[in-house]
This record gives C-alpha cells, sequence and structure tokens, in this order.
C-alpha cells in the first residue's frame, strides 16, 4: 500500500510491518517490540488523519507513522473477533472502513473511534531480592537510594499504570540505565528481574499506556547502588598495585644484596685461599726449617762423646722429627679450615708409630665425635697429641712388642671439648702430677694446654691416662 506521502507499506505473513522510503530506498521495520499486537499483517488501510490500520491475527491497530504511536483494538472492543482474514479490507469513497474477520465483518468511519485522552501514572509497587518483597514502608520510588550488597544478586521489579478503564490493554516498557542501551517492550508483563548486576549506580525507569494504549508521560524510576565485592574496588586494585611494586622492590632489593653478599663471599673467597695458600707455605717452611734443624743436630752429636749429651741431642732430634710431621700433615691438607680430624690425627699417630715403634705392633684407638675446630685451635692440640704419643712411644712400652694408645676427642659443650689420652703401657709413679713435673715435654704440654684455655688431670686407670678439658679459641 502507497500513503499519501508515498511511503511504501508491505505487510508480512509474521514478519510484522515493513515501510520503504522510495526516495532513501531503505526500509524500516516494525513489529510487536514496536507495540504491534502481531507480526502478521492481512491489511493496510490509510485514513484522512495519515494513520494506518492494520488488521492481524490478534485484532485491529491504527499506527501513527509520525508519532509511532499503536492503538490496539480486540473483540472487547466490538470486533467480529481478534483474527481477520487475507485480502478482506477495503475503504469506500467517503471514507468508511471495511475489515473481514473469520466471524465476519467490521465496518467504521475512522473519525468516530474516539480515544480515552486520560494521561495516567505508572507506579513502581514491589521490589524483590530473591523473590521476598522487601518492605520498606512507602513506595520504592520515594527511596533516594536502595543499597544492595554484591551477593543480593536477584532482583525484581513490579510496576503498574494506573489506568483502569481497560487494564489488560495497558501496555509498558522499562530501562535500566546502566544495563539496558534501550527501551524494552514489555507488552501488558508487569514485572521484570536482574540477576547478577555489577558494582555501581543503576536508575530503573518504567512507562506505561492507557487502555487505548496511548503512551504516558509519567514515568516511575527508582535509584538503586550495588556494593561491588572487596577484589573489585578501586581501594583493592590500588593495594593489589602497591603490593606488587612493593613486591617488586622488595625482590630487587633481595636480588641486590644477593649479588652483594656473593660479591662479599667471592672477595672472601679469595682472600682465605690466599691466607690457606700463605698457611701452607709457613708450614712447609717450618717443616723444612725443622729438618735443617734435626740435621744440625745429628751432625753435632757427631762430634760429641759424652753419652749424656748425645741422648739430650737424640731427644732434641726425635721432638724436631714430631713437629715436622705435624707441620707437613698441615700444609698438605687441602682446606685448612676444614679439615678431618680424625684423619688428621689418625695420620699423626701412625706416623710416629711407624718413627718410634719399629718391630712393634702398637694399637691406635682413636675416636673423633662432634668436633668442629679451626686451624687456631687445631696447631697446640696437635702439639699436644704429639708430644703425648711421642712420650708414650718412648716410655710405655720398654721390653714388650705390642701396646695400646687412645685418643678421644669430643664436644662437651658451648666451646668445651674433652681429649682422653694415654697408653696401656707401664704407667708413671702414681704421685705424678700434671703440671708439677719438670721434664721438658710435660711443660710443653702444660704450656700448650694453657694456650687452650683448659685443663689437665691423669686418670685412675690402668697405664697413663690425661684427660684434658680445653676451649676452641678460634674466632668463628
Amino acid at each position: 500500500m502507497e500513503d499519501s506521502s508515498g511511503n511504501l507499506w508491505i505487510g508480512t505473513n509474521g514478519g510484522g510491518l515493513n515501510k520503504f522510503d522510495k526516495k532513501t530506498e531503505k526500509f524500516v521495520h516494525y513489529d510487536e517490540s514496536n507495540g504491534l499486537p502481531n507480526n502478521v499483517i492481512y491489511g493496510i488501510l490509510e485514513d484522512e488523519e495519515g494513520n494506518l490500520w492494520l488488521s492481524s491475527n490478534k485484532g485491529l491497530s491504527r499506527f501513527n507513522p509520525n508519532t509511532l504511536v499503536i492503538m490496539n483494538f480486540t473483540a472487547k472492543d466490538g470486533l467480529q473477533s481478534n483474527e481477520f482474514n487475507t485480502i478482506s479490507f477495503f475503504k469506500s469513497k467517503r471514507g468508511e472502513m471495511f475489515f473481514g474477520g473469520i466471524e465476519g465483518l467490521n465496518s467504521f468511519y475512522p473519525g468516530d473511534i474516539k480515544t480515552i485522552a486520560y494521561n495516567p501514572p505508572v507506579v513502581i509497587t514491589s521490589f524483590k531480592k530473591f523473590d521476598k518483597e522487601v518492605k520498606f514502608g512507602r513506595s520504592p520510588a520515594e527511596l533516594k537510594t536502595i543499597h544492595l550488597k554484591y551477593n543480593e544478586d536477584f532482583i525484581s521489579f513490579e510496576f503498574a499504570s494506573l489506568d483502569f478503564t481497560n487494564p489488560e490493554q495497558n501496555k509498558y516498557a522499562y530501562k535500566l540505565e546502566g544495563f539496558d542501551k534501550d527501551w524494552v517492550q514489555a507488552g501488558s508483563r508487569r514485572y521484570v528481574s536482574y540477576t547478577n548486576l555489577d558494582g555501581g549506580n543503576y536508575v530503573f525507569r518504567v512507562r506505561g499506556t492507557n487502555g487505548d494504549g496511548i503512551w504516558s508521560n509519567k514515568e516511575a524510576s527508582v535509584t538503586f547502588y550495588v556494593q561491588p565485592p572487596y577484589w573489585k574496588t578501586w581501594w583493592f586494585y590500588v593495594g593489589c598495585g602497591l603490593l606488587i611494586l612493593s613486591s617488586g622492590f622488595l625482590f630487587f632489593r633481595v636480588r641486590l644484596n644477593q649479588l652483594r653478599l656473593e660479591e662479599r663471599k667471592e672477595y672472601f673467597r679469595k682472600q682465605n685461599k690466599e691466607k690457606t695458600a700463605m698457611m701452607k707455605e709457613i708450614h712447609h717452611r717450618v717443616k723444612n726449617n725443622l729438618q735443617v734443624v734435626n740435621s744440625l743436630l745429628r751432625l753435632q752429636s757427631y762430634e760429641i762423646e759424652d753419652k749424656k749429651v748425645v741422648a739430650m741431642f737424640e731427644e732434641a732430634q726425635n721432638r724436631v722429627i714430631s713437629m715436622a710431621l705435624l707441620h707437613e700433615k698441615l700444609y698438605r691438607s687441602d682446606d685448612l679450615e676444614h679439615i678431618d680430624i680424625y684423619d688428621h690425627f689418625t695420620l699423626l699417630a701412625k706416623d710416629l708409630v711407624k718413627n718410634y715403634a719399629i718391630g712393634k705392633e702398637i694399637e691406635l684407638d682413636i675416636s673423633v665425635e662432634d668436633v668442629d675446630i679451626g686451624i687456631k685451635t687445631l696447631v697446640p692440640l696437635g702439639l699436644i697429641i704429639n708430644e703425648m704419643i711421642t712420650n708414650s712411644l718412648k716410655h710405655a712400652f720398654k721390653n714388650r712388642k705390642e701396646g695400646k694408645i687412645k685418643v678421644h676427642l669430643r664436644h662437651l659443650e658451648n666451646k668445651k671439648y674433652e681429649l682422653i689420652i694415654g697408653d696401656d703401657g707401664v704407667g708413671k709413679d702414681k704421685d705424678f702430677k700434671a703440671g708439677k713435673s719438670s721434664a721438658f715435654g710435660t711443660e710443653l704440654i702444660q704450656i700448650f694446654t694453657e694456650q687452650l684455655e683448659g685443663t689437665m688431670e691423669r686418670l685412675n686407670q690402668p697405664g697413663t691416662v690425661f684427660k684434658i678439658v680445653f676451649e676452641k679459641i678460634d674466632n668463628l
């Protein structure tokens, strides 16, 4: 059908109403979402005022192409029925319109059809959370703002147009600002629900028509605020940002400190390596010098005939040899800071037995428990053990082919250690007391014991056995 403005109107069988503008050569589509009662259009007629009258499967409609206002009529308004027939429409020269349906024919003059001019208000009658009505004591629209928690994520509104002349013909449209982009045509449905809304401010707006389908300009609205979960709040984002920044800064500082610590470790590692090399060189030179002294003593003894003096020279030679052995073991160690105490003393004792107990079977009972001492403590301790074992090998096993020497070293507490050292030989005089003897070897042992801030006592055991309690003097 071509209207008085030259526009073509095309009714469809389920696709609603189409308008073709010949000037722009574009189509505009109208359907139930725009207010039509049905998308099946049987007939189209234009009245003298430019309104289009449309017959369908759900009554008769008057459509104003300018205002887009649609007024729908049903069997309750006097139609033969709600369903009309195809190609059953006609307009006389006098302007009377005829529409045929399954129950008969309707005829009327469009100008005689009067509409209700009432402009009804629309009200929001109920607000629900989880399908339970919230009682405010007044209309929700009268509230300034409704506050919701983030987990109150299922809400609904009910509303009504206050026109009771033909209430089933009242139509509604709603829009949730902040969620809906356009108005949603609800037809005669008087409620709407929303779920899982994001945190923020919203305004729910609703408008309606009177019984004749005329849209009222009196809409209702309500403002509400959904509190976001803490993990979606600005302060949580700021806190996370600060945490990330601080973590990055902390990581940077820790890494920087690690690099500095590695540099310091490397520096001290080089220093210790140089120190170890120097200590090895010192022990090596001491050992060589002691061997030179031993050679000089031996040469000098050849020119002496007094047996006592020769014996003293031999004693000095043996002591020099023992000390040379001790220093030899030290300078051959790969790491002076982490010397294996058990291996060190075992090798020292075996070398002493090899040099002093030729042809004798000497059993070595050596035990080291939980000992952690450095070179500063190890040197005087080694000299004590060296002197003790040397004395035992020289005096304890006379006229015997076998014997036993024990060296037991253990940690007591804090910096204190205990050394049990002795033999099962003939034994010294029962009245012998450590520290009171004038023998040179005993004096040396006493000097080294005092250097270790220790004490020495003889134990009441077979042979000659001493207990020395000393302290670790390393600066560790």
